[in-house]
């Protein structure tokens, strides 16, 4: 945000005075898709059968780090998501607001109950 002008006012009654701002933000209003692993037509004894198959035990790290290990499982594991339930584009929902964060949406659901 690029403030571009401000006016500061008389005090009104307390030891603040009031501040009149001119922004200027520039906003998208293009919608884009978004990106979501489908898992509706998701085989999980296939899913199951080559997760169990990964190899928690490389030769290739020398030594094996907690963290080494960890990366070595998540790729596997990504690539595995990828061939058996791959991203899809969806359409961006207009009544979701991005820039509002979960605790804000919990209170309005709050509010509305």
């Amino acid at each position: 945000m690029d403030c571009t002008d401000y006016f500061v006012g008389k005090m009104a009654g307390s030891d603040h005075s009031q501040v009149t701002v001119t922004l200027s933000i520039s906003i998208e209003f293009s919608l884009h898709p978004i990106y979501k692993r489908c898992f509706n037509k998701l085989n999980y004894n296939e899913f199951m059968l080559r997760a169990s198959k990964i190899n928690l035990n490389p030769t290739n790290l020398n030594p094996p780090t907690p963290d080494s290990l960890l990366s070595n499982w998540e790729e596997a594991m990504f690539a595995i998501l990828d061939d058996l339930a791959p991203y899809r584009q969806l359409p961006f929902r207009r009544k979701r607001i991005p820039y509002l964060t979960p605790e804000v949406y919990e209170l309005m659901r709050y509010r509305n109950f």
